[in-house]
């Protein structure tokens, strides 16, 4: 009977468990859709679109009062601001409730890729003699004993310790593995 009870018991921590570790799941994908980011950045677009239209209204209003003069007189005080018109707005700036595949869309149609130059490949200045790296000591050390000198040759012509010599070596073959 307590065998049953204990089981039963074990049984529903168990699917507990499962229910908690699919439901965290499903938070997290959910925090990682798409669609929300998307409304974002439609809400930002719809935003950044309407003040472009404020924008425009002000130059519009302010070329005006430029036409007429701020003096009064017949020629403007300082040049005329060019008029901008609402159908050179580019054609990517998307609607009032147009979704993210639709302003997507809109954007690859008016891209265009930048043209292809004949301008010569980098390639960098070339070094002047103060520049000249030099190898240092672990770097010789390494290179030796990868050529198979002894620690005792490399350490002879380097005038290093045997010591010093073994450490480097041993050192760079822990941070080769």
């Amino acid at each position: 009977m307590y065998v049953l009870v204990i089981a039963s018991i074990l049984l529903n921590i168990i699917v507990l468990l499962c229910i908690v570790i699919l439901y965290t799941k499903l938070k997290a994908v959910e925090n990682q859709g798409t669609p929300a980011f998307g409304k974002e950045l439609l809400a930002y677009m719809d935003d950044t679109h309407e003040d472009n239209e404020k924008l425009l209204q002000a130059i519009e209003k302010l070329s005006k009062r430029q036409e007429k003069g701020v003096n009064g007189s017949s020629e403007p005080s300082t040049p005329p601001v060019p008029q901008i018109s609402k159908d050179s707005a580019p054609k990517a700036i998307p609607q009032v409730g147009a979704t993210f595949g639709q302003y997507l869309h809109r954007a690859t149609e008016t891209y265009s890729p930048p043209l292809e130059t004949d301008e010569a490949v980098y390639s960098p200045p070339p070094l002047k003699e103060e520049q000249l790296y030099t190898t240092s000591n672990e770097a010789k050390i390494l290179q030796l004993a990868e050529k198979g000198w002894t620690v005792e040759d490399i350490a002879r012509k380097l005038n290093k310790g045997k010591t010093e010599v073994q450490l480097t070596i041993k050192m760079n073959h822990k941070k080769d593995v």
